[in-house]
């Protein structure tokens, strides 16, 4: 058979091709430009690398995140992404769970080291938690996915960032709504309008989802909640308003079974979690403020401000500390200089910013007595501040770019026991940290174009992680990067990448016997990641397109003793060496469009020691779309099929999980049907 890496190599040598040198929507992203594909009467995006920087991007705009949210999750709209691997698409009470080039990989339940923004806004708390709960893929217009290479711009963060660009309130009126349901008896409602009048403009979204399940004991409900108001000032280029909220009154947890379990009964949950009622609720209310303002034809001011409150009700499946009460608040600010310039043939750009943000968690545990509250067991006071000032450069010589830059961060981290009244409890530490990045980029021709890139990043532990292990050094590391991008004719895309990075006191969560489904975490010595990346677009005929991303990965443990245990040389767990994704789209005609979709992953380890692996395995899924005329509007009325022929699989995989609980069984063949207006 053939592996992996060649049948890489060899699929980019046959199928890639040239570059065109267009501009287009400069306005969606700063830095980040597209290129749509026409599916009359409906615009595409493809993937396409920015030629404004020399670092991986890539871009999902338009009819292909509405293709791919069929399911209600974001995770198959991400996964159209090199590099990228997303698990935890049905068990809500865990959020999706997100890596970049592995870095990401250690959360057993939300994102870590990878940075989330909303219209440039962090979603992402400063000590580097992120959760995509309140984010709803209807609301977006495009998302970008930075693999690595941006630590100046976002510092801790070593996996990069997925920045999620809004529906921006229009100077017009307009409305739109969906319906969604599946065989499995969830059922998604959208609502959103867009309002204008006199100097403003603004719009509302709601989201309303009801997701039975497809194993026992994994019900959720929730409700997004979007709005922005635009003020078209003469004295700001831009002055938006936003405000997000998310309600999730429950969603239980099936937790993880053994390899036998998840054969003989795919759809049980474990007995603990119902024994204990496994489950949590979130309300999340966000205020953000934008503003855009020219100086002078040459210098623009960025000020973004934001505020996020958060109550957070957890139920884990032991006794001992079991539910958990979180209060937390955090706030910031981020405030750039963007000046351009000319010298001679030459373009120039400098940006100079300031950012600024506070974390502060009241953190309380009780007893779970089989689902009902005991008595209290911790309580304590959590404080994360950060502090930090970068510079970007970038310079522009005919076929020669050159980008440089450097970041400062410095932050505190404080613990105030509550529970013992003792200052001998209490913990602080600080962290510094100083980022350089370095890249170069080169038009070799209108058909082909090559980058370099070269940066270190700093990542601190979180406040969880810290409180259930303290001690923890911070992961440190050093990443460098080389690809190759050819483009031809608006349609046809090649970009094939390669990377490689060092880490020292990777940061590695492992679980208890007394406390099962509790994460502690170790810091490894050093680990490493090298691999290959590669997107193509290719255009079969006039009305069909071939699109297909894959990765190949080496991530391994150089230096590790856990307890004693030599682990040197052992593959990181939790991700395959190789996946993947092939989409043939077809436009049947004006009316009908579909989309044939294969999604594979490789072998995976799931823990440290490398004895326990689950199994490659592939998913095929069919999506068809028909446009028509309904009460005198436009409609859209679609059918996907996920899973077609039935294939066992894990949608999520608990690293280093207690009992060799290592599986969450994905559900068999499922059918979703629904209408957009």
């Amino acid at each position: 058979m053939i592996s992996p890496k060649y049948l890489t190599i060899f699929l980019f040598t046959n199928l890639s091709f040239g570059i065109d040198l267009k501009e287009q929507n400069q306005n969606l992203i700063s830095g980040i430009d597209s290129i749509y594909f026409k599916l009359d009467p409906i615009d595409v995006t493809a993937f396409r690398k920015s030629y404004l920087n020399p670092m991986s991007e890539t871009l999902i705009s338009g009819n292909r995140i509405e293709t791919f949210n069929i399911s209600s999750s974001l995770n198959t709209v991400l996964r159209n992404v090199p590099g990228l691997f997303a698990l935890s698409d049905f068990n809500n009470a865990q959020d999706s769970r997100i890596s970049i080039r592995g870095f990401g990989a250690r959360s057993n339940f939300g994102i870590r080291g990878i940075k989330i923004l909303v219209d440039g806004i962090p979603e992402s708390t400063p000590d580097g938690q992120g959760q995509i709960d309140n984010i709803s893929a209807n609301y977006f217009d495009q998302i970008c996915v930075l693999r690595a290479s941006t630590s100046i711009l976002f510092g801790n963060a070593s996996g990069g960032a997925i920045s999620f660009s809004s529906r921006t309130p229009k100077n017009y009126n307009y409305t739109k709504y969906s319906f969604i349901g599946n065989s499995l008896n969830d059922n998604a409602l959208m609502y959103f309008i867009n309002r204008s009048k006199n100097y403003l403009d603004w719009n509302i979204q709601a989201d309303i989802e009801n997701q039975k399940g497809h194993r026992d004991h994994s019900a959720s409900q929730s409700i997004i909640f979007n709005s922005q108001l635009k003020y078209r000032w003469k004295y700001f280029e831009t002055f938006i308003l936003s405000f997000n909220h998310l309600y999730s009154p429950y969603a239980l947890d099936p937790g993880g079974l053994t390899s036998s379990q998840s054969i003989d009964n795919p759809k049980m949950a474990r007995i603990e979690n119902q024994l204990y009622d496994a489950r949590e609720s979130v309300m999340q209310s966000k205020w953000s403020l934008r503003t855009e303002k020219y100086i002078n034809k040459k210098l623009l001011l960025k000020t973004d401000l934001w505020f996020v409150h958060r109550i957070f009700d957890n139920k884990l499946p032991f006794q001992n500390g079991g539910q958990v009460d979180l209060i937390r608040n955090y706030y910031g600010l981020n405030s750039k200089l963007i000046y351009h310039i000319n010298f001679g043939k030459t373009f120039n750009k400098v940006m100079f910013g300031i950012e600024m943000s506070n974390l502060f968690d009241s953190r309380k545990r009780y007893d779970n007595l089989k689902g009902t509250r005991g008595n209290m067991v911790y309580d304590s006071y959590e404080k994360f501040l950060m502090g930090a000032s970068y510079l970007q450069c970038q310079t522009i010589l005919d076929n020669h770019q050159l980008y440089f830059g450097t970041r400062i961060d410095y932050n505190q981290i404080k613990f105030e026991d509550k529970f013992f009244e003792s200052d001998s409890l209490d913990y602080r530490t600080d962290y510094k940290n100083l980022t350089p990045l370095f890249g170069y980029k080169y038009q070799f021709n209108k058909k082909l174009s090559s980058f370099v890139n070269y940066t270190t990043h700093f990542e601190t532990p979180t406040l969880y992680e810290i409180g259930n292990s303290f001690g923890l050094k911070p992961q440190r590391s050093v990443v460098g990067e080389i690809g190759f991008i050819t483009e031809n004719n608006r349609s046809e895309y090649g970009e094939i990448v390669f990377f490689k990075s060092k880490i020292t006191n990777e940061i590695i969560p492992f679980e208890m016997e007394n406390e099962p489904g509790r994460s502690f975490f170790e810091n490894a010595g050093s680990t490493k990641r090298e691999g290959l990346e590669l997107s193509i677009r290719k255009k079969i005929t006039q009305k069909s397109n071939l699109q297909f991303t894959h990765t190949f990965t080496d991530y391994r443990f150089i230096n590790f003793n856990s307890n004693g245990n030599v682990l040197n040389g052992n593959y990181f767990p939790a991700i395959p060496r190789y996946y993947g994704k092939l989409n043939f789209l077809n436009d049947l005609n004006r009316n009908i469009e579909f989309d044939l979709e294969i999604y594979y992953a490789g072998k995976v380890f799931l823990d440290d020691n490398n004895t326990a692996s689950n199994k490659s395995y592939m998913l095929t899924s069919l999506n068809i779309k028909r446009k028509l005329i309904i009460f005198e509007r436009l409609a859209t009325i679609f059918c996907h099929i996920e899973n077609i022929f039935d294939t066992p699989y894990s949608s999520n995989i608990r690293m280093n999980a207690w009992g060799d609980r290592f599986f969450e069984p994905g559900p068999t063949r499922r059918y979703t049907i629904g209408i957009k207006f």
